[in-house]
C-alpha cells in the first residue's frame, strides 16, 4: 500500500517541506526558480534517458524547413555496432 501511495503521489510528501522551508527563508521569487530549475534539469535527464536507450538522435538541417529532425538509429547500426560498410 505504501508503495501505491509513493506511485500515485510521487515524492511530493518527501520534497513539499523542503520547499517550504526553502521559501521561507529565501522568499517567494527563489522558491518558483528553484521549482523551474529542477524541473528542467529533470526535463533534461529524462530527455538524456529516453534518447540513450531508444537510440534517437537530432539531426540539424537549416536549409530544409524543419530544420530540427528527430531520428531513431537503424536495425543493422544497433547489429554491426554502428560501424557503416
Amino acid at each position: 500500500m505504501a508503495l501505491w501511495g509513493l506511485v500515485i503521489m510521487g515524492v511530493t510528501p518527501l520534497i513539499s517541506p523542503v520547499v517550504g522551508w526553502f521559501g521561507d527563508n529565501v522568499g517567494p521569487q527563489s522558491t518558483v526558480l528553484f521549482g523551474v530549475f529542477f524541473v528542467a534539469l529533470g526535463l533534461i535527464i529524462i530527455t538524456w534517458v529516453i534518447m540513450r536507450t531508444d537510440q534517437l538522435r537530432f539531426s540539424f538541417d537549416p536549409h530544409r524547413r524543419g530544420w530540427l529532425h528527430l531520428e531513431r538509429g537503424s536495425l543493422s547500426e544497433e547489429v554491426d555496432g554502428g560501424t557503416t560498410r
